[in-house]
């Protein structure tokens, strides 16, 4: 897949919170309203991954999903190219007060951009997800990531950043690996995604665009559709 580089000196480096910060300590001021049942608050949400470029037969990036301590996380395929892109929606529309990033801790990408879609009127009127291929993204900056040199490369980093956006789907580019000798084949990869907000406009599932390809099968198919591109001449 073919994807142009943005100009670095245009993109603008998130607010990171330290690293010790935790989803009950986030505050919500300015929040949008949430619909019946989330009145306490942020919580963490559950992703959809709807687009991956590439991953690992032995981490699916359907690992992300998975809120839970044994997921093995996501890893690109070896020797890909970059940037890698995984395409994220949820319930509907949602308010994220804050994103948190768990890396691998020596497969690191250099720096991780977050781009946003917005839900139009239409779509939050009718509840239905527009295909992720057609929307508009906007670029809201990046998360630098460590070399991780310091923890031995025993540990994977975890980094915070302040959103506070309504948003329908999250574009993330993932971008070349810090170098260190445990990383043979230049892969990247994350541990875990946790976004911490609310929903505000609930999507019904069944209302689903039937382009948007959602599924663990509808991922692999658009991987597959990436990797045909790539070895295109």
């Amino acid at each position: 897949m073919s994807i142009e580089r943005p100009d670095p000196s245009a993109l603008t480096p998130y607010p990171i919170a330290t690293n010790n910060s935790s989803p009950t300590a986030v505050s919500y001021a300015g929040g949008a309203p949430l619909v019946p049942g989330h009145a306490g608050g942020p919580q963490k949400l559950i992703p959809t991954i709807v687009y991956c470029t590439s991953e690992d037969d032995n981490f699916p990036v359907t690992e992300l999903c998975r809120a839970v301590p044994s997921t093995r996380g996501w890893q690109s395929v070896k020797h890909c190219n970059y940037p890698q892109q995984i395409g994220i929606r949820f319930d509907g529309e949602v308010y994220i007060e804050q994103i948190q990033f768990l890396s691998h801790e020596s497969k690191i990408a250099s720096r991780i951009e977050v781009h946003i879609a917005e839900a139009s009127e239409t779509e939050k009127a009718h509840r239905v997800f527009p295909p992720y291929e057609q929307c508009a993204f906007r670029n809201m900056g990046y998360v630098a990531m460590k070399n991780n040199a310091n923890s031995q490369f025993k540990s994977g980093e975890m980094r915070s950043c302040l959103l506070r956006s309504k948003v329908l789907f999250i574009k993330l580019l993932l971008w070349e690996p810090h170098k260190n000798s445990l990383n043979f084949y230049q892969q990247i990869g994350l541990a875990s995604i946790i976004c911490v907000g609310g929903v505000t406009v609930p999507f019904v599932p069944s209302t689903t665009h039937p382009h948007q390809r959602s599924t663990i099968g509808g991922v692999r198919s658009l991987i597959d559709d990436a990797r045909a591109k790539e070895q295109r001449p």
